[in-house]
């Protein structure tokens, strides 16, 4: 490349950084913040363990029983669960 060339494209290039620049103008400030919310206490509590089943066979009203404790429990849990993702008490 001729001497001439790089010279006028070394100008082209100095032209075109200095036209971007401009000192009047502030540079902006980021900032990252970060919210964190209060987890509420119910949802802190862990769940119930599942009712322990006895060692023998079992009749249709206790397994109903059972069955009626553990769905209940888990419905209560999930709704503390969701409490805490929502960020309510």
């Amino acid at each position: 490349m001729s001497p001439c060339r790089m010279a006028m494209l070394a100008g082209s290039i100095a032209l075109a950084c200095s036209s971007c620049a401009d000192p009047e103008r502030p540079v902006p400030q980021i900032r990252n913040v970060e919210i964190r919310r209060a987890v509420p206490e119910a949802a802190k509590e862990p769940c119930s363990r599942p009712v322990d089943l006895p060692d023998r066979r079992m009749t249709a009203a206790e397994v109903t029983s059972f069955w009626g404790r553990d769905i209940a429990s888990l419905l209560e849990c999930e709704e503390r669960r969701k409490a805490a993702v929502e960020g309510r008490d």
